[in-house]
């Protein structure tokens, strides 16, 4: 069953509309609801339509140019039926509601499948919301897809589990031509067995593809889909991120690798997760393989920011991984682990002008905070699954 049972959720589903509904009224009167990532996709969704050149061409700011697949502009030029006011407002709502049901069908998914959570569910839902809230509203602010992309990712795992796999390889398809790096997961996929996703995933993203050179020519697809390639090597040339294990290490070793090594890095670190975790599940049995692949496979996506150079706003990633902690803690009932755990949230989502001022602002982002956290929670979360026996009621 896709959707949630939604009576235990309606205080927390309307907190969080009236929030993100304030969000919009307070930004539109303020002059600051100008979705920046969004206009790059509705104008070169309107490019396309009107011949014009799509890929190597700012949109907006100086960084905004587009870098998704040729067949996304077909979804995007959904929105061009609109003015880019109303377009903008229409994907505002999407990811708010992606925002809101990421948080509730993860709660009960991580209910079912990992820890039990009876007590107090919509506080839970509201920790999480406000764990992650700074990340989300960055995201709804500049217009982007990350918080519709997590949300796939916790209905196509949900999918995969309950046996549906045609289903969870059709997003998973959608998800690459939205974000190809997500093509890693194809390791553990393949380690845990989930053929079908695989195939079903290669069946769809081919024939997305042959659609969009049957619709455009085959000649220009093939070109579009050339720059498209093109755009993606070129997105590091024009990004800066104070939050990768590269750069970390430089700043606080002094340990210098090139920019350009960060693929192989995160192929690597890809590679180990995977083993690892495709490991335990042979070493505790069939019984505990669910766990061991929801674990690795939202490590995963939440290592992504960490070693790739995006914006900040793509820590909305770690979402899934922040819920299992918060669970995990609240099953564990240890307040210094609790307390520590707080601390890490400030450091991943505190970072705001209205808390800590301009000038902390910046010097906050240069130290790297948010990428600190997100690896303390990738690290926390591995060794307590693997530490922590009795909580996680493993047993060979």
């Amino acid at each position: 069953m896709l959707l949630p049972k939604l009576k235990d959720y309606i205080i927390f589903i309307s907190v969080s509309v009236v929030l993100f509904a304030l969000m919009v009224v307070i930004e539109t009167k303020n002059g600051k609801f100008s979705t920046e990532d969004f206009k790059v996709f509705y104008m070169a969704a309107k490019a396309m339509l009107n011949g014009e050149q799509i890929y190597g061409v700012s949109f907006g700011l100086s960084t905004g140019f587009y870098k998704y697949s040729p067949f996304m502009l077909f979804i995007f030029s959904g929105y061009s039926l609109f003015s880019f006011k109303i377009a903008a407002i229409i994907h505002f709502i999407l990811s708010s509601v992606a925002a809101i049901f990421s948080i509730i069908i993860l709660e009960q998914f991580v209910n079912k499948y990992l820890f039990t959570n009876i007590k107090r569910r919509v506080f839970t839902s509201f920790l999480i919301l406000l764990s992650v809230l700074l990340h989300v509203v960055r995201d709804l602010h500049m217009g982007n897809t990350n918080t519709i992309i997590i949300f796939l990712f916790i209905l196509m795992i949900k999918l995969i589990i309950e046996y549906k796999e045609i289903l969870a390889g059709i997003l998973f398809a959608l998800i690459i031509l939205l974000k190809p790096y997500f093509i890693v997961l194809i390791l553990i996929l393949f380690l845990f067995k989930k053929r079908t996703t695989l195939i079903s995933m290669i069946l769809t993203g081919t024939t997305l593809t042959l659609f969009t050179a049957v619709i455009l020519g085959f000649s220009n697809s093939y070109n579009l889909h050339l720059d498209w390639f093109k755009a993606m090597l070129r997105h590091s040339d024009y990004l800066y991120s104070p939050y990768t294990i590269i750069y970390l290490l430089d700043y606080y070793l002094g340990v210098t690798i090139p920019q350009n090594f960060a693929f192989v890095l995160l192929g690597i670190i890809v590679m180990l997760i995977s083993f690892v975790f495709w490991s335990s599940a042979k070493k505790y049995g069939n019984e505990e393989e669910n766990k061991s692949l929801i674990l690795g496979f939202f490590i995963i996506i939440a290592l992504i920011p960490s070693v790739l150079i995006t914006d900040v706003e793509h820590f909305v990633f770690s979402l899934p991984i922040i819920t299992i902690l918060i669970l995990y803690l609240k099953n564990k009932k240890n307040y210094l682990w609790i307390t520590a755990f707080v601390l890490v949230v400030f450091l991943f989502g505190g970072n705001s002008q209205d808390l800590v001022g301009k000038e902390l602002t910046l010097k906050i982002k240069f130290w790297g905070w948010v990428g600190i956290a997100n690896i303390i929670f990738i690290i926390t979360l591995i060794t307590s699954y693997f530490f922590d026996k009795k909580i996680w009621k493993l047993k060979k």
